[in-house]
């Protein structure tokens, strides 16, 4: 169990709050306050994401650590009431220099199941994957790129005409 005072997941509560509300604003100053120095260094965090009109509504806070977990369920303006939301994200509250900051990458990763790098890295590698399948098929049936098969009626590409015409 963790050593967390009884009031400090109302404060960590509070701080989200707060940066969700400055984000329904796209208010980026008070949403960089709310965010840990990772959060800030990463790049990832857009005060521009919240799609206009869209609501948000937090869960009960949680012990993690030495910090909570707070899930946040994102709604589309237009969802109705007890619709299901556009998103939901695990938010991670973390101590840092004394205050309660909101740590984006870290909830991110809990999110998606892996680091953004993992990811990324993960994504690329099927990608890759899927292109060679795809070069493979096109090869399996039309065979090998630049190379006639037998039976092919095509022209040679070497723009000689064709052997049995040169012997007449």
């Amino acid at each position: 169990m963790s050593n967390l005072p009884a009031d400090a997941s109302a404060d960590a509560a509070r701080v989200l709050q707060t940066f969700l509300d400055a984000g329904m604003r796209h208010d980026e100053e008070t949403m960089k306050a709310c965010v840990t120095r990772g959060t800030l260094e990463s790049g990832n965090m857009k005060a521009d994401a919240s799609p206009e009109g869209a609501t948000c509504t937090m869960g009960r806070p949680q012990p993690d650590g030495e910090g909570f977990l707070i899930p946040v369920a994102l709604y589309q303006p237009d969802t109705p009431p007890g619709g299901p939301p556009m998103m939901e994200l695990p938010c991670l509250m973390v101590r840092e220099e004394g205050q309660w900051k909101f740590d984006l990458g870290a909830s991110m990763e809990r999110l998606l199941g892996g680091s953004l790098e993992q990811i990324a890295g993960a994504m690329a590698g099927a990608m890759e994957g899927i292109g060679q399948a795809i070069a493979d098929g096109f090869r399996e049936a039309f065979g090998p790129s630049g190379e006639q098969t037998e039976g092919d009626d095509a022209a040679p590409s070497d723009g000689d005409p064709p052997a049995d015409d040169a012997e007449k």
